[in-house]
């Protein structure tokens, strides 16, 4: 099935209207009526990259940027792209041939009503930062970042800091006075409590953040979280885990040699007979460094 997505003329907002009927009329949040159309899609040019938008180079197949390899197969190219109308990968985050964003959003019953998470009352107001869209609360400045957006605004400040050259040191935060109190909030979308997490495990910014739905940001954040990619965040933060994850390696390579008994997770009801340590540690060593490769990669 062909995955259509609507622009509004207006404002411009992507809206996913694959379950919508040709001919059906849909008001848009800035109050635009647009109407599904009769989609005729063209045959896709793999000229950017997907999953990060950049210009492919013809004689490399991955990306030199992000490193991610285009979707060539026809089967997995049914969506169509807003701008150019071309045919792109399913799970494209820039058309493979025009290289605009792509970022649909749902238009349901809860449109425009969200609330925010940490005022409780007023309503979220849809607006742009760059080409991504985004809710966010005229009264606290706290952001909503819907499921997937967050990973593209911060590809892209990682890209543009591919760019350039910055000689200044590694930009971290650390809370300030108003941050003593820790608070959970809920998720807007499903309501239930958000985790708290460091931004890229070094960072100092405190996100809040539902798995399924997407990303809460507390004012000026947003700032503070590109501030530190473009200073080159995210390498030391690769560095820092990969240091981690050598720790455990050598952790379980130690508690391998020095113990040769059978492992206490296992017992004669779940295996016939018993697994020693250094078999499991062996295992344990082997899937730390597939991660630590990948990581690398």
């Amino acid at each position: 099935m062909v995955k259509r997505i609507l622009l509004c003329q207006e404002c411009k907002r992507q809206w996913d209207v694959t379950n919508y009927e040709i001919g059906q009329k849909l008001r848009c949040l800035c109050g635009f009526l647009m109407e599904v159309p009769l989609v005729k899609s063209y045959a896709p040019a793999i000229q950017h990259c997907e999953s990060c938008g950049a210009p492919r180079t013809p004689t490399k197949l991955a990306c030199q940027y992000c490193g991610a390899e285009p979707t060539l197969t026809s089967s997995r190219m049914s969506l169509v792209c807003p701008h150019c109308l071309c045919r792109t990968a399913d799970e494209s985050m820039f058309c493979q041939s025009c290289g605009q964003s792509i970022q649909p959003a749902t238009l349901d019953h809860r449109t425009g009503q969200l609330l925010c998470p940490r005022c409780l009352k007023p309503r979220l107001l849809n607006r742009e930062i760059g080409a991504f869209q985004v809710d966010e609360c005229g009264v606290c400045g706290g952001m909503w970042i819907g499921e997937g957006v967050f990973e593209r605004i911060v590809n892209q400040q990682a890209r543009e800091r591919e760019e350039k050259v910055y000689s200044h040191e590694i930009r971290t935060c650390s809370p300030s006075a108003t941050d003593t109190r820790i608070t959970y909030i809920k998720c807007p979308l499903c309501e239930k409590f958000m985790n708290r997490r460091n931004f890229a495990h070094a960072s100092g910014v405190i996100i809040d953040e539902c798995k399924n739905d997407g990303i809460w940001l507390d004012r000026d954040e947003l700032h503070k979280i590109a501030e530190y990619v473009a200073s080159g965040g995210l390498r030391r933060s690769k560095e820092i885990e990969l240091r981690r994850l050598e720790e455990q390696r050598k952790q379980i390579v130690q508690a391998g040699s020095s113990f040769t008994g059978p492992h206490p997770l296992f017992s004669d009801r779940t295996r016939d007979k018993d697994i020693e340590l250094t078999e499991f540690g062996k295992a344990l060593f082997d899937a730390v460094a597939d991660f630590v490769h990948w990581i690398k990669s």
